[in-house]
C-alpha cells in the first residue's frame, strides 16, 4: 500500500514541478532577449545534468574573456553546458542567473558605442533595459548574486536608455562641445576677462606712476630760468642758465648708478618692489626741492641742497624708466608689445603736457617777480602731492608673469649686473646706441627749446610754454599709434624712418624757427620734432625689452638706456647752450641733433629686428 501510495505522490510532485518550471521559463522568455531565452530553453533540454552544468558555468565565469568598453572590461557570454529538461529544486534561481549572463552578452555592443578614450569617466556596462550595473556587483570584480536580483527588478520596470546610447565616441564629443558653455576668453586678447582686467590694472598703475615720476623730473628743466635766479645768481643771465642746466645734468649722472642698483634689485626681488621704491625716492626729492631756501637766504647751502636733491631724482629715474619698460612689455601679449610698451612714453608725454601747461599758466598769471620769488615752487609741491597716488596704485598691482615664471623655474640671476656687462654686453651696447636720438630729440626740442625761444629769440615765456604743450600733445597722441604700427611692420622699420627724419630735418627745423621767431614758427618746429619723436618713442620700449631675457632685462635695459640719457640727453640743454655761445649761431644745436640721429641709425642697421622675440 505504501509503495502504491508513494509512487503516485512522487509522480504528481515531479509533474507539478515540471509544469511550474515551464510556466516560469515561458514568462522569462517573454521578457528576456533572444539570447537569454535560448539559454533558458537549453536548461529544459538537459535533464539530470543540473549540478555539473552549474560547476562548469561557475568555472567558465572565472576564466571568461573581457571585452574593452571605454576603459572598463565586460565579460563575453560564457558557454552554457547542456542541462536537464527536468528541473529540480531551485532551478528557477539558476535560470535567472543564466538569463542574466545572456543579457549581459548583449550589453557589450551598447557599451562599445559609448567608448571615448579622451573622457576621464569610466562608463559602466548597462543592461538592455538601461539599469546600470553597480561596480561592486559587476562580473569583473564582484559576485553574481546581487546583480541577478537587480537585473530582474530592472526587467520588470524598464527605464529610459542613457543619453549617449547608440552614439559613437565622436558624436558624443560633438554633442558635448555643442552643449559646453561658451569660452570666457576675449577675441582681442585671447585671455580670460580676469586676466585682461589684471593686465589693464597693471598698465594703468605703471603709467600713472611713471607720469608722477617724470613730471617731478621734467619740471626742473621747465623752470630752469627761475631756479637759476634763486640758486645761482650772477650778472650774466647766460652764466646763471648754464649753472642751472649743469645742475640739471648732474641728476643724469646718477641715472646709471640708479640703473645698476635699482635694476639689480628689480631683477632679484621683482619689478613691483623696485617701481614702488623709485616713486618714493622721487617724491621725497621733489618735495625738498620745492622747499629749499634761496641763495639769498642760506648762501652756499642752497645750491648744495639743490644738487643733492637732483642727485636723488636722477638715481630714482635711473631705475624707473627701464623698470617701467620691462614691466609693461612683460605684461603685454605677443603681437601687442609695441602698443602696450608705448604706454611708458605715452605717460611721459602726459607728464610733459601737465608740466608745460602748468608753466604756461603760471607765467601768464603771475608777474615775473612773483614767478621768480615763489611761483616756480608750486609745480614741485604738486608733484609731491601726486606721489601717494602712484604709490597706492603700484602697491596693488601683481608681479609680471614673466618674472613669476623666472622665479618658479629658478632662473633669477644672482648677479644681474655682472651678467649684463659680460654675457649681454653687445645687447647693452645696442640699447645704448638705439636710445641716443630719442633722448637728444626729447631734451633738445621739449626741454631746451622754451628757454631758448624766450631767452634768445625774444618769444614770450607763456607763448613758448603753450607751444611746448602743443608739441607734447602731438607726442602723446602719436606714440601709441607708432607703437601699434611697429607690431604690424616691425620695430626696426619705424625706428629707422624716425632716425633718418632727424638727420634730414634737424637743421631745417632750427633754421625755420630762427628765421620766423614767432609763436607760430615755434609751434611748427616743435610739432614736427614731436611727431618724429613719437615715431621713435612708440616702439623703443618694446625693442629694448626684447633684446634681453627676463633674468637680466631690468638691469641691462636700464644700464643701456641710462648711459645714453646721461651722456647725450641729460647734457643736451647744456651742450646746445654751449654751442650757441661758442659759435654765435642759433642754429648750431641742430648739429648735435643730426650727429645723434646718425649714431642711432647706424646701430639700427647693425642689429637684427627683435620684433616679437621670445621674452624668456
Amino acid at each position: 500500500m505504501s509503495a502504491i501510495t508513494v509512487g503516485p505522490l512522487r509522480g504528481s510532485t515531479e509533474t507539478s514541478r515540471s509544469a511550474s518550471s515551464r510556466r516560469i521559463t515561458s514568462r522569462t522568455e517573454a521578457r528576456l532577449t533572444p539570447s537569454a531565452a535560448q539559454s533558458s530553453r537549453s536548461i529544459s533540454r538537459a535533464p539530470g545534468a543540473m549540478r555539473p552544468a552549474m560547476i562548469a558555468s561557475r568555472t567558465s565565469s572565472k576564466a571568461r574573456s573581457r571585452t574593452s568598453c571605454g576603459g572598463a572590461s565586460v565579460p563575453s557570454a560564457p558557454e552554457i553546458m547542456p542541462l536537464s529538461s527536468d528541473p529540480g529544486p531551485g532551478d528557477s534561481t539558476r535560470m535567472r542567473r543564466t538569463a542574466m549572463q545572456g543579457s549581459l552578452s548583449t550589453a557589450a555592443p551598447l557599451c562599445a558605442t559609448l567608448s571615448d578614450k579622451k573622457t576621464k569617466r569610466q562608463h559602466l556596462p548597462r543592461s538592455t533595459a538601461g539599469q546600470p550595473v553597480r561596480r561592486d556587483a559587476s562580473p569583473v570584480g564582484g559576485s553574481w548574486s546581487g546583480a541577478s536580483s537587480r537585473l530582474v527588478h530592472g526587467l520588470q520596470k524598464p527605464r529610459r536608455p542613457p543619453a549617449g546610447a547608440g552614439l559613437t565616441g565622436e558624436e558624443v564629443m560633438s554633442r558635448a562641445a555643442i552643449n559646453a558653455p561658451a569660452s570666457r576668453s576675449t577675441p582681442e586678447t585671447g585671455v580670460a576677462p580676469d586676466h585682461a582686467r589684471i593686465r589693464r590694472r597693471a598698465i594703468v598703475s605703471c603709467a600713472v606712476g611713471n607720469f608722477v615720476e617724470l613730471f617731478d623730473f621734467l619740471i626742473f628743466g621747465l623752470f630752469a630760468a627761475q631756479i637759476g635766479a634763486n640758486f645761482f645768481p650772477a650778472g650774466d643771465p647766460v652764466v646763471s642758465l648754464l649753472s642751472t642746466f649743469a645742475t640739471y645734468g648732474v641728476g643724469f649722472v646718477m641715472r646709471p648708478v640708479g640703473a645698476v642698483v635699482i635694476g639689480a634689485y628689480g631683477d632679484r626681488r621683482g619689478r613691483k618692489a623696485a617701481l614702488i621704491l623709485t616713486v618714493g625716492l622721487m617724491a621725497t626729492a621733489t618735495a625738498l626741492t620745492g622747499l629749499i631756501p634761496s641763495y639769498a637766504t642760506i648762501g652756499i647751502g642752497a645750491p648744495l641742497l639743490l644738487v643733492a636733491c637732483r642727485l636723488v631724482q636722477g638715481f630714482s629715474t635711473g631705475g624707473e624708466w627701464g623698470g617701467a619698460a620691462a614691466f609693461l612689455v612683460e605684461y603685454a601679449p605677443p603681437g601687442r608689445r609695441g602698443l602696450i610698451g608705448s604706454m611708458q612714453q605715452f605717460s611721459v608725454g602726459l607728464a610733459l603736457i601737465a608740466g608745460t601747461l602748468m608753466a604756461a599758466i603760471l607765467n601768464s598769471t603771475l608777474d615775473p617777480a612773483a614767478m621768480t620769488s615763489w611761483g616756480w615752487r608750486i609745480p614741485f609741491i604738486c608733484g609731491f602731492v601726486l606721489a601717494p597716488i602712484g604709490l597706492y596704485l603700484r602697491s596693488k598691482v601683481s608681479e609680471t608673469p614673466a618674472f613669476e615664471r623666472a622665479v618658479s623655474q629658478v632662473t633669477v640671476a644672482s648677479h644681474p649686473v655682472r651678467d649684463a656687462l659680460t654675457v649681454y654686453r653687445r645687447p647693452v651696447l645696442a640699447a645704448f646706441g638705439l636710445s641716443i636720438v630719442g633722448t637728444v630729440g626729447n631734451y633738445t626740442f621739449n626741454i631746451f627749446m622754451p628757454s631758448f625761444a624766450s631767452g634768445q629769440l625774444g618769444i614770450a615765456p607763456g607763448t613758448a610754454y603753450y607751444s611746448s604743450a602743443v608739441a607734447a600733445l602731438v607726442l602723446t597722441a602719436f606714440t601709441p599709434v607708432m607703437g601699434h604700427l611697429s607690431d604690424r611692420i616691425g620695430r626696426k622699420a619705424v625706428l629707422l624712418i624716425s632716425a633718418l627724419g632727424y638727420v634730414v630735418l634737424g637743421y631745417p627745423l632750427f633754421a625755420l624757427l630762427v628765421s620766423h621767431p614767432t609763436g607760430l614758427g615755434l609751434v611748427l618746429t616743435q610739432s614736427i620734432a614731436a611727431f618724429l619723436l613719437a615715431m621713435y618713442a612708440g616702439p623703443l620700449c618694446a625693442v629694448l625689452a626684447e633684446l634681453f631675457p627676463t633674468r637680466v632685462r631690468f638691469t641691462a635695459l636700464s644700464i643701456g638706456y641710462s648711459l645714453a640719457v646721461t651722456i647725450f640727453g641729460g647734457f643736451a640743454p647744456f651742450i646746445a647752450t654751449f654751442l650757441i655761445r661758442e659759435t654765435g649761431s642759433p642754429v648750431s644745436p641742430s648739429l648735435f641733433v643730426v650727429a645723434s640721429a646718425l649714431i642711432s641709425a647706424v646701430t639700427l642697421l647693425l642689429i637684427k629686428d627683435p620684433t616679437n622675440a621670445p621674452l624668456d
